[in-house]
């Protein structure tokens, strides 16, 4: 699936709202989208990136556990003390993104095929404007990852 979804330039075989073939067989509803395996891989990527905190969730998974709110996760119970934007899964048929902002406002995102990637680009941008492109230690505009002039096309 990933290695499929990651060949050529722009991501051709990306479908938002499906995939493609896993184990030699078509793509289910019983199995992830696109949408749902790129933000996975951007949350693997960052919890690598962002130094662990104290506890012991925050500790395996630091940018999933602090910046990411999937679709069953509890927003009632998120304190106004944590960071200060997360990216919100909303709908997983079809998957669907938005920007919980300082715990309460949601910034909502177009849906349909680009809507994970333009909720990404807000929060990156909503880090860059707020943070000085710095989310839990990292910083977003550095050489190792460089999202800030990818998208300010620098």
């Amino acid at each position: 699936m990933i290695k499929e979804l990651a060949e050529g330039m722009m991501l051709p075989a990306y479908r938002w709202n499906a995939g493609g073939p896993y184990k030699d067989k078509e793509w289910t509803e019983d199995l992830p989208s696109d949408a749902q395996i790129v933000m996975h891989l951007f949350a693997c990527f960052f919890d690598e990136q962002i130094p662990a905190s104290g506890d012991a969730t925050s500790f395996q998974r630091p940018f999933t556990s602090r910046f990411f709110v999937p679709m069953d996760g509890d927003v009632a119970g998120l304190s106004s003390s944590l960071e200060p934007a997360r990216i919100r899964q909303t709908s997983v048929k079809p998957p669907h993104f938005n920007l919980l902002v300082q715990q309460k406002k949601t910034w909502y995102v177009r849906q349909g095929r680009n809507n994970l990637f333009q909720a990404l680009v807000l929060f990156v941008h909503y880090y860059e404007s707020e943070t000085s492109g710095y989310i839990g230690g990292c910083d977003l505009a550095g050489r190792s990852i460089g999202l800030i002039p990818a998208i300010n096309d620098e």
